[in-house]
């Protein structure tokens, strides 16, 4: 089993939100979007934003683990 380092899983959550913010944005641009189930445009931009925006916070507890014991 790998082993992490506290700060190579906080860079992973961090590199997953932006991956996240990168496609909510791609998705803005060209659709498609889902208005029935809130997947709008202007819902697309403001994930993208919370997403940047967390990405520049600390790693949440829940997500920062001890991954020889998979326990916090």
């Amino acid at each position: 089993m790998k082993i992490y380092t506290p700060e190579q899983l906080a860079e992973a959550w961090r590199a997953d939100l932006l991956s996240d913010a990168r496609c909510n944005r791609e998705q803005a641009e060209v659709g498609p979007y889902y208005p029935a189930r809130g997947i709008t445009r202007e819902n697309l931009l403001a994930w993208a934003e919370e997403n940047e925006r967390d990405a520049g916070l600390p790693i949440p507890a829940r997500f920062a683990f001890n991954s020889q014991t998979n326990q916090p």
